[in-house]
């Protein structure tokens, strides 16, 4: 139930965030309980710190014994400091968080801070009456009415005595004397206080506890907080007690270890408060369990570690305090996890509904805000746009009638929500410019005033035709409604059918007549997307305002008013950028979808992919929407702070938003307005002013409350000049940040302070910088400055644990620290841990919390004040060096590592040997889980810091990391980081590299820094320190003296040399300077000797590997290889992380790595795959195209729908102004989706709009400003209609029109829009704000107008019109110049569709058109568009089929024409591409084929021609060069070819010289298989390098071996070749083919190969690859189809008479030919080579090999299936009992071999891709579309009941695709499947679950296993060599049965819950599968 209302959104039953730290603090006095705590924390914390480590806690330790600067003293807040951080201990801390040592001594006491004014005036009154001086009091305590209750507040010390805290050498003396003034006052002032506390409370007129501060000690205030006032002693608490006995009061230590008088007796009153401490209170307050009691004998040393007994009590000590320590820790651990929210989807909506619950809780003012945000929730509702009007239509305003008041809180308001402004419905009449009239046009005229038309106000352009919109869903519903009923209808007959037949054979369906997976008609992605949308919508609302504006908590309280107003609501609110899962835009969506299952009771689709593409993600989301929100339970979605995502995959895109909402449904975004394109995202998609809300600044009365509330809540006041002083500033800064920065400052002041003496910072900024003043003035401006530094410098945040470890490591900070004292621990230096929490208690306001990785981390809470902090701290000469050590911490360089250090500032030490007790920094920790914080952090400080060795030593080549990192945060976030190097290559200049060559990482630049800082010391200062080192009084006094001096250099070589440790104090270090020099120079010939054998080390090492070293310049372009091998891989990767060492292996392979570093990367990939418990196929060598070569990148697009009635002609178009692909996607059965990709971002989906129409082509104008939609009116392949849409072009908006556009065109500045329909040609001026076109003129034509067309500077306007007649305009002035008459009078000699592109118009103003008619469309004309004459005539009869393809070049001196045309007349195949001269007009150059041409371009570059041509159904590019410009050669040359895809090429666009951001010169291929290749352009130019060995082509079909040692290949060369299996070695079978064989075989018995080439069989021996037949078949035409067994090889042809041939393969003779009608499209031998199956009138027949009757066995005409398509396999069962045929339509016929009768008839949903029979022939396996069918088709009586036979057994989904290729290996225990979706599957018959996948980067057509499964073979893109996989160490493990991981009992009697991804399909009662679903 709990669950239930936080997954709803009630921030009232928010629970308490979990803690993931041990925090304690240490109580105890100080000198004599010394020896114990050093012990501790030099042997029992460290321990505890690793203990908690393991458990995923960090454990702290408060020592107050340090860590308290001195100012503190001065200021009376020593105690306050004190009792806060025991307050914070107990509220942060897990287990224990007091720890109390009490011994013999009480400790000091003190004056309290603070006095009640009550309290105060009384004890004036008593000291009256006493006669006691109080004017002492008086004048050091002032009221303080500020604080609530009022109180009197001591002042600093240093308001009345200024020299009392001042270091300054030149006022000691002034020092000395306030110091001593100070001891006066305070004596005096605690002699009345006591006085007068001791008869008030004899008088009653106080309580004891009252009357205790003025007496008890600093420790016993401190046991009071931490266990008397303590609710939760048990468990929490440790008391450890030690007693010295017989303490001589003599002894010099004495008075260390216990109270004494001046005169060195004992302190009776001290003495009678310690022992009732110790007997009386503690002993009531702490359990006996948590105490520790000890005796000890005194020594004149006190506690003497050296003394036996002390010896073994100190041991005794630490050993119960560790033990002790655990079990706390281990109850306050059990504890926490217990109650830890395990569901990661309810922490995060836990966190943001505890930040939202914040922020409500001084919410005040802007009411009106929130009114306004409520309205526009609900005017949402915009109408579906309606692009253009046709001259029929009216366009529809209709007032829908509902009134009142939703049952969701939403007001339903008519005039709100529907209707459309009077002023916006009014009809506006479109008169013409006033040039029309004067160019005396009166007919324009008379039609613009008879024309009206109706425009939509700039708010509603984007959505005008709701009901064309509705009707357009419910066509679609019931198409979708119709198609199934018919498969339902059809599927009820064949089973009536089969049913009625005698003795019919079975009938089974392998898939439910709903289900959607497996039929490829539909997509699943549209299945889950599709929601049913209705009339009334509503739209997203955007809250937008600067930063500081109070957004947050604006979102923050209307979530809370929605929850009130609506309780059954849902809520789901994400303040992004708090949480990481809030930080992408990916992690971000997935956590709302998640929120939305989980609130809403939803279950996750099977099919839905969360590592899909962001727009999928948004879509689904929106689908989800609707299928969830009612009126009964609303839903409501806030995202606040859009520019606080990353803009990894596209966030500021917003393209993932969804943009339209049911009625029930409310979503509420925020953002900046300008620091990202956010804002301009949002108003390009909903595109109305009524749904964008400015926040307004605050009011000063809202501010007022404000100062109110928080002084309430904080107990505190401010006095009313104060307060005005206070709104006074806020008038001048009205923003909520401002005000929250001021009032935290100003709940600090003190009544009697003067505004006059307060500061307030003039804006946020100013306040922000004011609060760090402050606080460096609090604690110094070195350890602020650092700390703050850090912060900002940091990705994420940063813990407690880590602050405290980079300020430790930090010199700087550790020497401004250890000023008036050493560090306690010479081995084990670390900052005080206090200090970092007193700091943090000074800035808390502004600070944030979260859980990140189990750890709670600071951070900025808001933005500005990050960045105010990153400008102050972060300098230029800070930045680097904070980052650097970032980094290394993070490398966990400094782990158990000696790091020195020098005080010099105040005390003076040299500590040489210390480490500072950083935790080591581990990829993975002990639990198994992701050190997360170093996966996030190290990469940005590396790249940050410039550490470019470091980074590839540690991220480039690090297997481990770059997996880790992809596992941990996604293939985005690894690439994120890789750019960040990248981007650092200017910064990184040759100097820094030289710099750093051989330093160690930044040990001797912090000692050459330390040195720097404290001064050279010259001789006379070593003679001095010499001089001064006999006696050691005065070697101290010396020391404290010399303060600011640093040690010498002989101290750093005493650092090289020293052995020993040494425990370095102030009365020591001059001792130790002196045998530093003696140290050294006995050192030396031990340096002179390890420098030699160092010399010998690197002269072996240069030996080893003399050529490398590691360069920027290698460094860099490995991470580029890197990069690029992640960008080709990206799909896979983002499935499993565990496919990038596959992937880097795939590419890079054993041979293609270069550079040392990526040769150990690939070898540490090879030994990651095989050692990893994961099961993987991994590649034995490169098996895709090498990174950094010319394929940049492949890219996914629905571009080409095989069997459409409609093609695209232009489907892509690529943007040069910022890189965007537009690529136009065709889906069954629905409208045409136009998807933008950004191709910087590796193909990431930018925008996405459904044109809801069937698109042609797009284009760009010249400027790229819009995009021209051609659209079908009609899909028809034959006699299409087109007419066209506008669309601006960055925001993807349509333009609304007055006409339906059959033809249109843009000016290159984007200023004119021309569109035509009919007969008048509009021109217009495009208005953005409306997104409508402004009509200047109409050019009436009498004609029907066929094409129009811009000249490049706009300067004419060109009207085509039927015959090749044209009219010339002047569009600016609606005047025509000229009109030219065409040649071609007879329209039905023309051809009817003439593509735009047949018309050029040249900068030069020349008009290059090509004739129309069937006698002169080999002809082009060019016109001089000034004087109208025809400059050239352009015609050669290579061009008689016509010119379908004209391009011209960039200069225009060239234009090239090719035809399409396929057909061939009169036996001439001269198809050629020709090239003109076109200022000369004679032919320049030809590219001779006999094919036609698909897609052609020509470009100059260095005045040489190149073309790109692809011809018709030909995969390949082709490149020529066609000489230079000024000397063309007459014939092309190939420059090289470029093959990849594998389906014919359908577009190519060249992308030459973009923008320097865009990644270079490209070349984008679109193919028919359905991809876009992107080429580096350079490359695609360059000249194929000659290779030394023999091209023998790529592999296109492949063999194993019997045994399994080799594969015989065979390429389209026409050569066979045999690889070696183990080795990958090459042998040359044959190369004498004559071209590429189209079928290969191995004999069953796998003695022989057998090759079919054409007509021609080959017949091979395989252990000598000698020729042992050469056999022709029976016909000239190609062998359609091969079959083997038996010795017997039957080749057929197909075809209406289809023959075959019979050869007996023991001697090489004929048997015999057949002939069937229909026949021979495959064929089956059966196991013994007694008959073969064919195919008659596609029904299967048996027919014996050796007689010669071809009739076959009878069939049974009653049996027949009448209703058959083609079929596509035939085999035999291995018994040869049944031959099973199969066809395109998914049926699947078993014949029985015996009676020829019909055994089983099954059908599947989509057509059967392949098929293989189980060893024993009871089970049929078939592939199809995603899916792997598994059918009972068992003869034998005893397998299976009847009615189980011919059923479906299991249905096994795990492909995306068609599969292609399936194998039963290993007894049939194993299915090795490949599929089109990329990818090869391992599964185990036994559990029916997939154990492997690979995936692969293009689809696998063919893919073989050995059958032992030793390896897997599949044909690799254009390689010479099969791709070969074998399985790791896992998978065979696997494969025997032997788990890898420890599986839990409980999974494994579940294992059938892993069958229900499967999907699988259960038909009968008695089948063997688990009923699951």
């Amino acid at each position: 139930m709990a669950m239930d209302r936080i997954m709803s959104g009630c921030m009232d039953s928010v629970p308490e965030s979990c803690v993931s730290t041990i925090r304690v603090f240490f109580s105890s006095t100080f000198t004599d309980m010394t020896d114990e705590r050093n012990l501790l924390m030099k042997e029992a914390v460290p321990e505890l710190r690793q203990y908690c480590h393991k458990k995923g806690f960090d454990f702290e330790v408060v020592d107050m014994r340090w860590g308290i600067r001195e100012d503190a003293a001065s200021d009376h807040s020593t105690v306050d400091i004190v009792l806060k951080e025991i307050e914070n201990c107990q509220a942060v801390s897990a287990g224990t968080n007091f720890v109390l040592f009490v011994g013999d001594k009480y400790g000091s006491r003190t004056l309290p801070n603070a006095i009640p004014v009550t309290e105060f005036r009384l004890f004036r009154r008593i000291a009256s009456w006493l006669g006691l001086k109080f004017e002492m009091v008086e004048k050091w305590y002032l009221l303080d009415t500020n604080t609530v209750p009022h109180v009197y507040r001591m002042l600093p010390i240093t308001t009345l005595l200024p020299f009392y805290g001042n270091l300054n050498p030149v006022n000691q003396g002034m020092q000395k004397v306030h110091q001593q003034n100070w001891e006066c006052d305070e004596r005096s002032m605690r002699n009345v206080l006591r006085k007068v506390a001791t008869v008030a409370l004899q008088q009653n007129k106080i309580t004891e506890q009252e009357s205790s501060k003025y007496f008890i000690s600093v420790t016993e205030n401190e046991i009071q907080k931490g266990i008397y006032t303590y609710s939760q002693v048990q468990n929490h608490v440790i008391y450890f007690e030690r007693t010295l006995i017989n303490i001589n009061l003599q002894d010099k230590m004495a008075k260390r270890y216990t109270d004494l008088t001046k005169n060195g007796d004992l302190d009776e009153e001290v003495q009678e408060l310690r022992e009732k401490m110790k007997n009386q209170l503690l002993p009531g307050h702490i359990p006996s369990d948590q105490t520790v009691h000890n005796v000890v004998s005194w020594t004149p040393k006190g506690i003497d570690p050296k003394f036996d007994e002390h010896g073994r009590y100190l041991t005794m000590f630490c050993e119960a305090f560790k033990a002790l320590m655990q079990k706390q820790i281990d109850l306050g651990i059990k504890k926490v996890n217990e109650s830890k929210i395990k569901n990661h989807i309810m922490s995060e909506s836990v966190a943001h509904l505890r930040f939202a619950k914040l922020k409500c809780m001084c919410f005040f003012g802007q009411e009106q805000l929130l009114r306004d945000i409520c309205k526009a929730m609900e005017n949402g509702f915009v109408p579906r746009p309606k692009l253009e009007k046709k001259d029929d239509e009216v366009s529809p305003i209709e007032n829908t009638k509902e009134e009142g008041q939703n049952d969701n809180g939403f007001n339903a308001s008519n005039e709100e929500s529907n209707a459309i402004d009077e002023k916006d419905g009014n009809l506006i009449e479109n008169d013409a410019n006033e040039n029309d009239s004067s160019n005396g046009n009166t007919e324009n005229k008379s039609d613009n005033q008879e024309e009206t038309t109706e425009r939509l106000s700039p708010e509603n352009v984007a959505e005008t035709n709701a009901h064309e919109s509705d009707n357009e869903m419910n066509e679609e519903d019931e198409e979708l409604e119709r198609l199934l009923k018919d498969k339902m209808n059809e599927l009820e007959k064949m089973r009536q059918m089969y049913s009625n037949m005698t003795n019919g054979p079975t009938f089974a369906s392998g898939d439910m007549s709903n289900e959607t997976g497996t039929d490829p008609s539909r997509s699943m992605r549209e299945e889950l997307t599709y929601f049913k949308r209705t009339r009334r919508t509503r739209r997203p609302v955007v809250v937008y305002g600067p930063s500081g504006c109070g957004k947050t908590s604006l979102l923050a309280k209307l979530g809370y008013m929605v929850k009130t107003w609506t309780p059954n609501a849902v809520l789901v609110i994400r303040f992004l950028g708090t949480t990481s899962g809030t930080v992408n835009v990916r992690p971000m969506l997935i956590s709302v979808i998640e929120s939305i299952w989980a609130a809403y009771k939803v279950n996750r689709p099977m099919d839905l992919d969360f590592n899909s593409d962001m727009i999928y993600l948004g879509q689904y989301l929106q689908a989800l929407i609707w299928q969830v929100s009612t009126p009964e339970r609303p839903l409501y979605i806030f995202l606040d702070s859009l520019d606080q995502l990353s803009p990894n995959e596209q966030g500021y895109s917003l393209a993932w938003l969804p943009t339209i909402l049911p009625q029930d449904c409310a979503l509420v975004l925020s953002t900046l307005p300008d620091t990202t394109n956010c804002l301009d995202s949002a108003r390009r998609l909903l595109r109305s002013d009524k749904l964008f809300i400015q926040v307004t600044p605050l009011t000063v009365e809202a501010a007022d409350k404000i100062i109110s509330a928080q002084c309430n809540s904080r107990g505190r006041e401010v006095t009313r000049p104060q307060r005005n002083f206070l709104l006074d500033r806020f008038r001048e800064c009205p923003t909520p940040l401002y005000l929250q920065l001021t009032l935290n400052q100003a709940l600090q002041w003190r009544s009697h302070q003067q505004v006059k003496d307060l500061i307030l910072g003039s804006d946020v900024q100013h306040a922000i910088n004011h609060l760090f003043m402050k606080t460096e003035r609090n604690h110094g401006i070195v350890l602020v400055s650092k700390a703050f530094g850090y912060l900002a410098a940091m990705r994420q945040g940063i813990s407690t644990l880590e602050m405290e470890d980079l300020l430790s490591l930090d010199n700087e900070a550790l020497q401004d620290t250890f000023i008036f004292h050493l560090p306690p621990d010479p081995e084990h230096i670390r900052i005080p841990n206090s200090l970092w929490s007193q700091i943090m208690a000074d800035v808390k306001d502004v600070l944030a919390s979260e859980m990140v990785s189990g750890r709670s981390l600071q951070r900025w809470y808001h933005r500005y004040i990050a960045e105010v902090a990153e400008e102050r701290y972060l300098t230029d000469e800070t930045r680097v060096p904070l980052h650097r050590l970032v980094a290394q911490y993070f490398m966990g360089y400094w782990h158990g590592k000696n790091k020195p250090l020098s005080l010099f500032k105040g005390k003076i030490g040299w500590y040489p040997e210390n480490t500072r007790n950083v935790p080591d920094q581990p990829l993975e920790m002990q639990d198994g889980s992701l050190n997360e914080r170093k996966l996030k952090e190290l990469p940005y400080h590396l790249a940050m810091a410039g550490m470019w060795r470091e980074f590839h030593e540690h991220i480039t080549t690090n297997i481990d990391w770059l997996v880790s990192k992809a596992k941990a945060f996604g293939v985005s976030d690894l690439k994120t980081d890789f750019m960040l190097m990248l981007y650092q290559r200017d910064r990184l200049s040759e100097e820094m590299v030289k710099d750093k060559e051989d330093k160690p990482i930044a040990l001797e630049e912090e000692l050459e820094g330390n040195k720097e800082k404290g001064g050279k010391k010259n001789s006379k200062d070593k003679e001095k320190a010499k001089s001064k080192s006999k006696e050691k009084d005065k070697a101290e006094e010396e020391d404290n003296q010399n303060g600011n001096t640093n040690q010498n250099e002989d101290l750093l070589q005493m650092y090289n040399h020293i052995d020993s440790d040494l425990f370095i104090t102030e009365s020591t270090i001059v001792q130790d300077m002196n045998k530093g020099k003696e140290l050294a120079e006995d050192g030396d010939n031990e340096n002179i000797e390890a420098e030699r054998e160092g010399e010998e080390e690197l002269e072996g090492e240069e030996k080893a590997e003399p050529d490398y070293v590691l360069t920027l310049a290698t460094a860099l372009r490995d991470l580029e290889i890197l990069v690029d091998i992640v960008t080709l891989g990206v799909e896979c990767i983002r499935q499993s992380p565990n496919n990038l060492p596959v992937q880097i292996t795939c590419q890079l392979g054993k041979s293609r790595a270069l550079t040392p570093g990526l040769k150990k990367l690939v070898a540490d990939c090879y030994e990651w795959m095989e050692n990893t418990q994961i099961p993987l196929m991994v590649p034995q060598d490169a098996c895709m195209p090498l990174p950094g070569e010319m394929l940049q990148t492949t890219l996914s697009a629905d571009v080409y729908l095989s069997g459409a009635d409609r093609m695209h002609d232009y489907p892509v178009k690529l943007s040069m102004v910022d890189n965007y692909l537009y690529v136009m996607e065709q889906t069954p059965r629905k409208f045409d989706i136009l998807r933008v990709l950004d191709l910087n971002q590796g193909g990431e989906y930018v925008m996405v709009d459904d044109t809801r129409c069937h698109v042609h082509s797009l284009r760009f104008n010249e400027n790229e400003k819009f995009v021209i939609l051609r659209v079908y009116e009609k899909p028809d392949a034959y006699q299409a209609s087109f007419y066209c849409r506008l669309y601006e072009r960055n925001r993807l908006a349509p333009y609304t029109l007055d006409k339906r556009a059959k033809h249109m065109d843009v000016s290159k500045t984007g200023d004119l829009v021309a569109y035509a329909d009919d007969h008048i040609c509009f021109i217009c001026s495009p208005q953005p704000e409306s997104l409508s076109l402004h009509i200047i003129y109409r050019l009436h034509h009498q004609e029907v107008i066929c094409n129009i067309l811009f000249s490049p500077d706009a300067y004419y306007l060109l009207t085509f019109i039927p015959g090749d007649e044209f009219k010339v305009w002047v569009p600016r002035r609606g005047k025509s110049t000229l009109t030219i008459e065409g040649t071609n009078k007879d329209k039905y000699s023309s051809r009817s569709a003439q593509p735009d592109c047949l018309h050029c118009i040249t900068a030069n103003h020349r008009l290059l058109q090509v004739l129309s008619s069937y006698k002169e469309c080999h002809m082009i004309r060019v016109y001089n568009l000034s004087s109208g004459e025809i400059i050239h005539t352009l015609s050669s009869p290579e061009l008689n089929y016509g010119i379908s393809m004209l391009e011209v070049d960039e200069g225009e001196e060239f234009a090239l024409a090719a035809t399409t045309d396929t057909g061939i007349v009169n036996g001439n195949t001269a198809k050629s591409a020709l090239l003109w001269d076109l200022e000369s007009g004679n032919v320049a150059s030809r590219i001779t084929s006999s094919r036609p041409f698909t897609v052609i371009k020509i470009l100059v570059q260095s005045k040489t021609i190149f073309v790109l041509a692809a011809q018709w159904r030909d995969s390949v590019i082709t490149v020529y060069n066609l000489g230079t410009i000024h000397r063309p050669v007459p014939g092309a040359k190939i420059v090289r070819q470029i093959h990849g895809h594998s389906g014919s090429i359908l577009q190519m666009e060249i992308a030459v010289n973009p923008n320097p951001d865009a990644g270079g010169d490209r070349l984008i291929s679109v193919a028919s298989d359905n991809t876009i290749r992107v080429w580096d352009f350079k490359q695609v130019l360059t000249p194929a390098s000659k290779a030394k060995t023999v091209d023998l082509g790529a592999v296109i079909s492949f063999i194993y071996t019997k045994d399994a040692d080799a594969i015989f290949l065979a390429t389209d060369k026409g050569v066979i070749l045999r690889q070696c299996v183990e080795t990958g070695e090459k042998t040359t079978v044959t190369d004498d083919l004559g071209c590429a064989p189209h079928k290969i075989m191995l004999s069953k018995n796998g003695r022989l190969l057998i090759v079919a080439v054409k007509n021609i069989i080959y017949v091979f021996y395989v252990e000598t690859g000698e020729l042992e037949y050469k056999l022709e078949s029976c016909t000239n035409s190609n062998i359609s189809c091969l079959a083997e067994s038996g010795n017997v090889l039957v080749a057929g042809h197909s075809g209406m008479e289809g023959k075959g041939r019979i050869w007996d393969l023991s001697n090489g003779n004929i048997v015999r030919d057949v002939s069937f009608l229909y026949g021979f499209y495959t064929t089956a031998v059966n196991p013994s080579g007694t008959q073969f199956g064919v195919t008659m009138f596609e029904y299967p027949i048996m027919v014996d090999v050796f007689s010669s009757n071809d009739e076959g066995p009878n069939i049974s005409m009653e049996q027949v299936d009448s209703m058959m398509a083609a079929s596509t396999h035939l085999s035999f069962s291995p018994d040869s009992s049944m031959l099973v045929s199969t066809s395109g339509d998914g049926r699947i016929r078993i014949v029985d071999i015996e009676t020829g009768r019909y055994l089983h008839t099954m059908i599947q949903s989509s057509s059967i891709s392949c098929l293989t029979f189980s060893w024993d022939s009871k089970h049929l396996l078939t592939g199809g579309y995603r899916s792997i069918y598994i059918w009972n088709v068992g003869t034998s009586d005893e397998d299976l009941p009847p009615e189980a036979r011919g059923q479906l057994e299991v249905k096994l989904t795990r492909h995306t695709n068609f599969v292609s290729c399936l194998q039963l290996v290993l007894e049939d225990r194993f299915l090795i499947t490949a599929s089109v979706d990329k990818s090869i599957a391992l599964w185990s018959m036994k559990t029916r679950t997939v154990l492997s996948v690979f995936r692969y980067h293009c689809a696998i057509y063919r893919m073989q296993a050995a059958p032992n499964l030793s390896t897997i073979t599949f044909v690799p893109e254009r390689s010479s060599s099969a791709a070969v996989l074998t399985l790791n160490k896992a998978a065979l493990q696997a494969l025997s049965g032997v788990s890898t991981v420890p599986v839990p009992a409980k999974v494994k009697k579940a294992q059938a819950v892993a069958l229900s991804f499967s999907s699988q399909q259960v038909t009968t009662k008695t089948s063997t599968a688990c009923i699951i679903l």
